[in-house]
């Protein structure tokens, strides 16, 4: 295993990880280019900005309890799975949809930003079902379609808070979501009771804040 450890700074150096990579480090950013199938892992206590070239990363993440990260696009990360039982921040800088691709397990906060409030985020199939955190939406929309949609079928177990800036719009089918939180955002029912409309939800709990 390598350790990488500073205490602050900038890590722009190309780094090929074909075994274990642990990094610990209160306010590090990676700037270099990240490659190969060794895993990854951010130790409780840390803090780290990706903005690693990671396109041929295919390696798995691990982000512990206690630690974070923060990410602007898919590149940054590459293609492996993703367990997050800290917090990863993503905030777009380009306008657009944005899909999160990888595998998605642990217990952690995923908070997104999207560049615009009418850009979509999703899930794909190959997210799992397997995640358990909280999916905190700050700007940006939601669908949910029933059952079989990806992004039901992730937040089966997890939570989904809407943030101010947020529509989460159900169009269709019977939506079962771990926990629901609305802060400030909106959600949108509209296929409920029209003609040919089957949408509506359901979840443990769910609680209204103030923004």
């Amino acid at each position: 295993a390598s350790l990488l450890s500073s205490a602050n700074g900038t890590f722009n150096n190309g780094i090929t990880n074909q075994g274990r990579l642990d990094i610990a480090s209160t306010a590090l950013t990676m700037g270099g280019s990240l490659a190969g199938a060794g895993s990854t892992s951010l130790l409780s206590g840390s803090a780290v900005i990706l903005n690693t070239s990671a396109s041929s990363y295919s390696g798995a993440w691990d982000i512990k309890s206690g630690a974070s990260a923060s990410m602007t696009a898919a590149s940054n990360i590459g293609s492996g799975s993703m367990n997050l039982d800290g917090s990863l921040v993503l905030q777009t800088s380009a306008s657009g949809d944005y899909t999160w691709n990888n595998v998605l397990t642990g217990a952690g906060m995923l908070s997104v930003t999207l560049a615009s409030d009418d850009d979509k985020f999703a899930f794909t199939g190959s997210t799992g079902t397997a995640y358990r955190g909280t999916l905190a939406l700050t700007q940006g929309v939601i669908e949910l379609a029933g059952s079989s949609d990806n992004n039901t079928r992730t937040l089966a177990k997890a939570a989904l808070l809407v943030g101010s800036d947020v529509e989460a719009v159900i169009t269709d089918g019977v939506n079962k979501l771990g926990n629901l939180t609305l802060e400030g955002g909106t959600l949108n029912v509209a296929s409920v009771g029209i003609a040919g409309g089957n949408g509506g939800l359901a979840t443990d709990y769910i609680s209204f804040m103030d923004s």
